[in-house]
């Protein structure tokens, strides 16, 4: 099964139509999407004999030849993300088998923005990581680490990125960070949270108390908001 764009008088737009990967033919369409004009497709791609080594451990290694998936973004004037984005190197449980799998696209042309996935650290095993985009193909926020737990992240409902404890805006605008909005903070359902932890308490088993506060749609500060009851202990 393959797919194109089309004008309204029948003229195909795009060089080819492109093939659906295999994978989403269970009924998972999650990477190739449409969004108005704008349409997410992929392409085979050769791995040509592609070296691949695990972060942690440089002495494991293996070679990937043969083809993989990738993912680009099409409009009716023509392709304007080349097809080279893929979740990275990944492996069965137990790491039977090493393959690379096309990116999602999160397709969203109000805010001129695309989230998805990208072989973010090349030649790694499990190297993939999430980062934002311009409908140019243009990078709007870089990847986090994610081996370090920092990848970033989109809230739609409040249009606000968010990695390594600092917020953007969809045009990669820095709006705060951890560094003046407590221990970090993060965007959920349209609403902005920042968070921070207290002094070990050795008590009833030991624990660590934290707290989670509202804050302001600019995220400039912290504000508790007691009415709606977004502020809680733990």
């Amino acid at each position: 099964m393959s797919a194109t764009i089309i004008d309204k008088a029948g003229k195909e737009v795009l060089p080819q139509a492109y093939p659906v990967a295999l994978a989403l033919l269970t009924g998972s369409y999650s990477t190739y999407p449409q969004k108005g004009a704008y349409l997410s497709f992929v392409k085979s791609v050769p791995d040509n004999n592609y070296k691949v080594v695990k972060y942690d451990d440089k002495s494991w290694q293996t070679v990937l030849t043969g083809t993989h998936y990738a993912t680009g973004l099409a409009t009716t004037s023509g392709i304007v993300i080349p097809a080279a984005y893929t979740r990275g190197v990944l492996a069965s449980p137990g790491e039977a088998q090493i393959f690379i799998n096309a990116a999602a696209f999160q397709i969203y042309p109000k805010e001129n923005l695309v989230v998805t996935e990208m072989d973010y650290m090349k030649g790694i095993l499990y190297g993939g990581a999430y980062t934002s985009l311009d409908l140019k193909g243009n990078t709007v926020v870089a990847p986090g680490n994610q081996f370090e737990g920092k990848g970033l992240n989109y809230d739609p409902d409040s249009k606000l990125l968010f990695k390594e404890g600092t917020l953007y805006n969809t045009a990669g605008k820095v709006l705060g960070s951890a560094g003046d909005m407590a221990d970090g903070l993060y965007a959920h359902n349209g609403v902005i949270f920042t968070f921070g932890y207290g002094t070990y308490i050795q008590a009833d088993g030991g624990y660590t108390p934290h707290h989670h506060l509202c804050a302001e749609q600019q995220g400039s500060k912290a504000q508790p908001d007691t009415k709606n009851g977004l502020v809680y202990e733990g």
